[in-house]
């Protein structure tokens, strides 16, 4: 297993690891990894994963320290549902992680973003059902994401 950054940030290849070439029907059908932001350490890789015509991005980013739990980041109410400008979220705590499911007026139409409590963000979007992009970010190793941790300061 790869060891941490020097800084505490994930490596790509930590990230990688958690995504494997297919996830239930969905096959994977390209990656490219994101730089690192200046002003913040962030590693992002974005694959494309088709399911027969249907196509859907799958996005797993390290947003760093700042997003570690607990935080404002992390949602600790009850199950909230609103309208927004651009259309509407569905935000809930689904074990130790932060769910969102985006629905918008424009393309991708649908979007399910979960953000783990070690910062550590996986986001499924495309015109596909909410149920089916959710099972597609669920379909990443949660468990071994969760399982990474961040040396001490």
């Amino acid at each position: 297993m790869a060891t941490n950054a020097a800084d505490g940030a994930f490596t790509p290849v930590q990230l990688k690891n958690l995504v494997g070439e297919r996830i239930g029907p969905w096959k994977q059908a390209g990656l490219d990894v994101k730089g690192e932001r200046r002003d913040v350490q962030q590693t992002t890789l974005v694959y494309g994963f088709r399911n027969g015509k249907e196509k859907a991005t799958l996005t797993v980013s390290d947003l760093g320290t700042e997003n570690n739990a607990p935080g404002p980041a992390h949602w600790t109410g009850p199950p909230n549902r609103r309208e927004t400008p651009t259309g509407a979220e569905y935000v809930y705590r689904e074990g130790r992680a932060t769910v969102r499911e985006i629905e918008r007026r424009t393309p991708p139409a649908r979007e399910v973003v979960v953000l783990l409590a070690n910062g550590i963000m996986v986001s499924a979007a495309g015109d596909a059902d909410m149920k089916v992009l959710k099972a597609l970010a669920d379909g990443v190793s949660v468990a071994a994401a969760e399982a990474l941790v961040r040396p001490a300061k």
